[in-house]
């Protein structure tokens, strides 16, 4: 069997009998590297550790019988888990009656299978040699009480199945902006966007990772002598310390990159291997945002498989009503007629903001806001948080007024509102409006 790298999969091992083995038994050991119980979780919803051998994680069925009791009557333990083994005693099993291992959640390890065989050959030939012996799973057995033995053949060798890992799974690894801001103003310059891909294993030659780049941004253009057209694009790679103790080496010297349209496709060369320590950087230059607002979706994939969800750089309309506005409620959900309720609002800046202001209208039966100053216990304390001193908090009938907020792109400030709110279910809007300078 083949899997790639990082993979999660469940595995069914069967032994199949060439006698009787009443009152013997039969065991798996998971090699070392491979982790179970990923993502599983107990009866009370627990996440079950990595590594955790247990009934949960691997099932143990037999069209033999288990061990169940004595003559005396009392329990026998018929299914042991120690370690990476796990051991069944068998009442009863004859000539190809069968005993299987379900084991459920595994991870492949990071590492691709190598050809430990050849020592001289170059490192991406051993990481895709066809002839890779795999990692076993191992499987014993013994005819009496006694521990198992592993089952081998008649030279001495392991006939335990094995399972290959080859390079990482397409649609692993994961994608992150390491520069420019997530907000700014319609058609405005965003400076340098740096996308980073991380693998999520080991990738060998032929591997792909790939940005696309939503529509009304630049397209990207391959870079050039003037260092500066619009939409540049630049591609680098960081590589760091493979994790095999120099059995073999990182190395990225013949990647190639392709754009076709609005994505840019990197791929490793001849004898180019990377692992989870390595870095893929796509960076854009001088490219500019599109007027429309909206939320724009950069998405990574690797293998042609998409990477998680998109990287989102949000555009806001320019000047009066620029920036974005998010909002949390205490206690979720919101209940008519509440009397505590809090909602904080994060307003983040998409363009500089000199002795700028924000406003947002409460709904109709809410409590009007009232500036900290004016303290009563039965309405509302509505307050600023950060570190701009010069921020002042006002309130106009049902509206929350925060001025005098100095921002440049990407920074925020956060105000609150307590009070109680209309004793009717159903939506509602809080309307918010703001502006660069007085």
């Amino acid at each position: 069997a083949e899997v790639g790298a990082s993979s999660v999969t469940d595995y069914t091992v069967t032994y199949t009998a060439a006698g009787t083995l009443n009152g013997g038994k039969v065991s798996l050991d998971i090699p070392t590297g491979w982790t179970t119980a990923v993502g599983l979780k107990d009866a009370d919803g627990i996440d079950i550790a990595n590594d955790l051998i247990n009934t949960a994680t691997v099932i143990v069925s037999t069209t033999g019988t288990l061990n169940d009791a004595d003559e005396d009557g009392d329990v026998v333990e018929h299914l042991v888990y120690a370690g990476r083994t796990v051991t069944a005693t068998l009442a009863t099993l004859s000539a190809t009656q069968t005993v299987s291992f379900l084991i459920k959640n595994v991870q492949a390890p990071t590492l691709v299978s190598i050809d430990i065989a050849d020592t001289t050959g170059t490192t991406a030939g051993r990481l895709t040699a066809d002839a890779i012996d795999g990692t076993n799973f191992v499987v014993s057995s013994s005819a009496t009480v006694a521990a198992p033995t592993a089952i081998r053949d008649v030279d001495s060798n392991l006939v335990s199945p094995s399972v290959t890992v080859r390079t990482a799974a397409a649609g692993t690894g994961t994608a992150a902006l390491t520069t420019a801001v997530t907000i700014l103003q319609g058609g405005g310059d965003p400076g340098t966007i740096t996308i980073r891909f991380t693998p999520a294993a080991d990738m060998l030659p032929g591997s792909t990772v790939a940005v696309t780049v939503p529509t009304g941004w630049t397209a990207p253009v391959a870079a050039d002598a003037d260092n500066n057209p619009a939409g540049e694009l630049l591609f680098a790679t960081t590589v760091g310390t493979d994790g095999r103790a120099a059995a073999v080496a990182n190395q990225v010297t013949n990647v190639t990159t392709a754009i076709s349209a609005n994505t840019v496709t990197a791929t490793l060369g001849e004898d180019d291997v990377i692992d989870e320590n390595s870095r893929f950087d796509f960076s854009f230059l001088a490219t500019t945002a599109p007027t429309t607002p909206g939320v724009y979706p950069f998405v990574v994939s690797s293998g042609g498989v998409a990477v998680g969800d998109p990287i989102n750089i949000s555009v806001s309309k320019s000047g009066p009503g620029s920036g974005a506005l998010t909002t949390t409620v205490s206690p979720d959900p919101v209940r008519a007629n509440a009397s505590d309720q809090t909602v904080t609002f994060t307003y983040t800046a998409a363009e500089t903001m000199t002795s700028g202001a924000v406003r947002v209208t409460l709904p109709t039966g809410w409590t009007a806001p009232k500036e900290d100053t004016d303290v009563d216990i039965d309405n509302l304390a509505v307050d600023v948080s950060g570190d701009y001193d010069s921020v002042t908090l006002s309130a106009e009938g049902q509206t929350i007024v925060v001025s005098s907020i100095a921002l440049t792109r990407g920074q925020t400030t956060m105000f609150k509102w307590t009070g109680a709110v209309q004793n009717t279910a159903g939506s509602v809007s809080l309307v918010s409006q703001s502006k660069l300078t007085s």
